[in-house]
Order: structure tokens, then sequence, then C-alpha cells
């Protein structure tokens, strides 16, 4: 699958996180498949598709899935505009968001605070498959 995304703060990601979300949870009905999601630099749209799939499989806030990716890919650095939409995705999931403050108070690493992984193994583990290949 191709998803034709600028890397503008204007796109409108949402469809596009639906479209590669979609992807990757048919992939994963086959046990054997792999998902490699990239794209030029491997920074901002390819980190924003994989942060909202992991957020949807993972049942994770945007800060917990950001910060899980960015331990594995430390440059990721999703433009302003697709975090305002990661951040929406997180209401649309769970109702309600964590405090927008947050976005700029992260380390060096991303890193928002410590979070525990609460998921079981096979989750952790298809969540490093589709992490690592980005």
């Amino acid at each position: 699958m191709k998803l034709n995304v600028k890397d503008n703060a204007n796109e409108d990601m949402e469809k596009f996180m639906r479209q590669g979300i979609a992807f990757i949870e048919s992939a994963h009905a086959d046990p054997s498949s792999i998902v490699f999601v990239h794209c030029k630099m491997g920074v901002s749209r390819s980190a924003t598709i994989v942060i909202a799939y992991l957020m949807k499989a993972m049942e994770w806030t945007e800060a917990k899935a950001f910060d899980f990716l960015r331990r594995r890919r430390p440059g990721i650095q999703p433009n302003l505009g697709f975090m305002i939409t990661l951040r929406n995705w997180e209401r649309e999931l769970f109702g309600k968001t964590a405090d927008m403050g947050s976005m700029g108070s992260r380390d060096g690493l991303g890193n928002a605070g410590s979070k525990e992984f609460l998921g079981s193994t096979s989750q952790l583990v298809e969540a490093q498959q589709v992490a690592m290949v980005l």
C-alpha cells in the first residue's frame, strides 16, 4: 500500500492514519506477515501512522505510543499538525486526551514521564514488530 501524504502540518493526516491502520490490521491477520512502514526520512509521516496504530491496537495514549516508538527510533518528530491529529485521535479512541502541554514537555528522547507496559506479551511483540520495521 502506498499513501501519498505530504509532510505538511495542514495535511489531512487522519484519513491516511485510518487507511494505514486498516492495512496494518489486515496484514496482522496473517501471523507470518511483516509490515514495513516508511516515508522519505522516517521522521514524521510514518511515525505518525505507527503511533496512531499503537494507540488503537495497544490502547495507549499518544504520549505512551510516542515514547515507545521514540525509544526504538530516536529520530522521530511528527510535525505539529500531525501531533494535533494524534491528540484528536486519542480523544476519539478514549473520550479524553492528556494535557496538551505535554506535547512540548518531553525530554530529548521524547519521554513525557515514566510509563510501564501493562499489555500482554503478545501485544508487546506485535507492537515491537510494527515499530522495528519503521
